[in-house]
């Protein structure tokens, strides 16, 4: 059966590839920029973006290799799930789920589960909160997402996450930019496919002098599989605005989603009795970005946010299992607030840019969260850093260094094992981060990049080590080396070898049961390395594609077998007029997961290969335009899993259809 779906989707490919000299052209359909193109742009480059190096959100040259870019036209090429279902197509990153609190979880190149600093529009929010609202987030309100693997691009957030248990540095962070408004425009968009997954947003922006805005309502929800508990509903408003000026820059915006989200069944253990859910969960991001230039080459920036999340954890089971009729209730109610301020001054003299910057993160958790239900956690971030990048030869080659320090103050910290804890209103060793990079444009067609990194992370005055152990700071020594050739419209690969040399890793045990179930902590040397493969371009008969492989090498045992080595990821597009025709397929090694099995042992998840296709058509009505958009996702009908015990919902389906001007 997965053949013959295989077979019959290629064949669908195939069969709109018409032979005629025109096949190769095609019109780009963007409902906020209507243009014509003589070749489909396929292709993910952060130079297209056009981030103005005073942006928080702009990397060094050495340090572009690695950072993915998602554009707006490839966002709606692949047409994810949700954002983890795009963040997944990455080189290099990996999304698992399970369907108990901590629902979604984010890493990359092997390293820790939300080890991976999310931004949306300029300001960081805590995986306490972006775990939650993230997979109900619209969709089509992003513009771009930038994902950097190198976790040595300082300037972009704190070394460490906050609400951390174990001190390790964030292994990279994901860059959410959403649409602004950039002419007069407004239209609907409706979604509706299986199991009532549906969708509805009307959105309208303009753009009057330097002043411009643009404002998304959406209306979305699921009822999800029968029995499985994955129904889910959420309205969110979405404003961004802003002012454009000669030397003067602001932007804002305001996100407010109210919904509810409901916890997957494991299909393993006993907590297919629990009907556990977040009902209601509302949440507000609000922020505002400004930038003052001084002159074209001395800008002064200066950004605040606030994010808030609440919910009412709702702690259902029933007796027996699966019986929606004999379920005993419980209610608490939880709060998640973070304060963000940060300024940056970026100086351009010549050949040299140069930032400096200072940040603040105030987080709380008043009731706590996930594993901490009830209890208290509070910390408070300090932060500054160094950049600077200087460029020889003209473009030629650019070398950059940088140093950032993190201090953090535990007000209210981890209580891991159940016991109240000291130190209380402590603060922890300062954390460092220090990196040197560079790249050098060897001729018109190749780029040869390079980084070293160091961080040091002290040690989580929380953790109870195992016996006879003395826990000690966390040292990370990072290489990585890369070069891209663009030799042809059809073949741009990119390779990028990189390994992390990692002193001190800490790995958890958990003993006991029941009420005397503790975690101790010990620590390792350990090393991740790695290969990542990719390529890009425009083939004859109006196809393209874009194409990654990763592979990785672990030695530790907790993550050699809990991470997988080989990841793969591949899009192929065709455009024949207004008739575009989507493939994309994701593969993932075969790996192991111990969670939720009793007694503990580890399990074979993942080695899955997942196989989407959508088939759109655009349209011009008078001067309406859209697309009517038909879409298939998990072709195999695999019911993978990530975390041992919560499978994927299988083959999903529907139709789409925007209309706007």
């Amino acid at each position: 059966m997965k053949n013959a779906v295989l077979v019959g989707c290629m064949l669908g490919c195939v069969a709109i590839a018409h032979a005629d000299e025109d096949a190769g052209e095609m019109k780009k359909h963007d409902l906020e920029t209507v243009t014509v193109t003589a070749t489909k742009k396929t292709g993910r480059t952060y130079d297209e973006l056009k981030i103005p190096v005073y942006s928080q959100s702009a990397v060094q040259e050495s340090a572009k290799a690695t950072t993915e870019v998602f554009t707006r036209e490839e966002i709606e090429d692949i047409k994810p799930r949700d954002f983890y279902d795009l963040f997944s197509r990455a080189a290099g990153t990996a999304t698992t789920y399970q369907g108990r609190k901590y629902m979604n979880f984010l890493s990359v190149r092997g390293g820790d589960s939300n080890s991976v600093g999310v931004i949306i529009d300029g300001f960081y929010i805590p995986s306490s909160q972006s775990s939650r609202i993230l997979a109900q987030f619209p969709m089509d309100a992003i513009e771009s997402v930038q994902i950097v693997r190198d976790s040595t691009s300082l300037s972009l957030g704190p070394i460490v996450d906050l609400g951390t248990s174990v001190s390790a540095p964030n292994q990279g962070f994901v860059i959410i930019t959403t649409r602004k408004g950039t002419r007069l425009d407004g239209g609907v968009n409706i979604d509706y496919g299986s199991l009532n997954t549906r969708e509805f947003q009307l959105y309208h922006g303009n753009k009057l002098g330097n002043f411009n805005y643009r404002l998304t309502g959406t209306i979305n929800g699921t009822d999800g599989r029968s029995g499985w508990y994955t129904n889910q509903n959420a309205a969110s408003i979405l404003f961004n605005g802003g002012y454009d000026g000669e030397t003067l820059k602001i932007n804002t915006n305001i996100f407010y989603q109210h919904g509810k989200r409901n916890m997957e069944h494991s299909f393993t253990n006993t907590t297919n009795n629990s009907y556990w859910g977040y009902d209601p969960m509302e949440a507000l991001w609000m922020g505002i970005t400004i930038n003052k230039l001084w002159t074209p080459g001395q800008v002064t920036s200066f950004s605040y946010s606030h994010g808030m999340l609440t919910d009412t954890e709702v702690m259902g089971t029933s007796t027996p299992a699966n019986n929606p009729d004999k379920i005993k209730y419980t209610y608490t109610g939880q709060s998640d607030y973070a304060d963000n301020y940060h300024v940056w001054h970026t100086s351009t003299i010549a050949n040299n840019t140069a930032k400096i910057g200072f940040q603040a993160i105030k987080w709380h958790e008043p009731t706590g969260y996930a594993s901490w239900d009830g209890k208290e956690k509070e910390e408070l971030v300090l932060g500054g850093y160094i950049q600077d990048e200087q460029r020889f030869f003209g473009d030629k080659l650019a070398v950059d260094a940088g140093v950032r320090v993190d201090d953090k103050y535990i007000k209210h910290g981890t209580d891991v094992n159940g016991v109240a804890r000291s130190p209380q209103n402590q603060w922890a060793a300062p954390s460092i981060g220090a990196s040197v990079g560079g790249a050098w444009k060897i001729d018109g067609i190749h780029k040869l990049s390079a980084r070293v990194g160091y961080s040091y992370a002290d040690v989580d005055p929380f953790l109870t080590p195992v016996k006879n152990v003395t826990l000690e700071a966390e040292e990370r020594y990072k290489f990585e080396v890369g070069l891209e050739g663009n030799y042809h419209p059809a073949f741009n690969p990119k390779l990028t070898l990189f390994c992390y040399d990692i002193n001190n890793y800490k790995l958890s045990t958990t003993q006991g049961t029941g009420t005397k179930q503790v975690t101790l902590y010990n620590q390792a040397n350990v090393t991740r390395k790695g290969i990542e493969v990719s390529s890009s371009g425009n083939l004859p008969y109006g196809f393209s594609y874009n194409l990654n492989y990763s592979h990785y090498e672990f030695n530790e045992n907790t993550v050699s077998i809990t991470s997988p080595h080989d990841i793969l990821s591949l899009l192929l597009s065709h455009r024949y007029g207004p008739f575009q025709t989507n493939l994309t397929l994701r593969y993932v090694a075969p790996y192991l997961n111990n969670g939720f099995t009793t007694p503990v042992r580890y399990v074979e998840v993942g080695d899955f290969t997942r196989l989407d296709m959508n088939a759109s058509y655009d349209y011009h009505i008078s001067r309406f335009q859209g697309r009517v958009v038909a879409y298939v996702q998990n072709m195999l009908n695999d019911k993978y899993q990530t975390i041992n015990g919560f499978p994927d919902q299988g083959t999903t389906f529907g139709l789409r259809l925007e209309a706007g001007f």
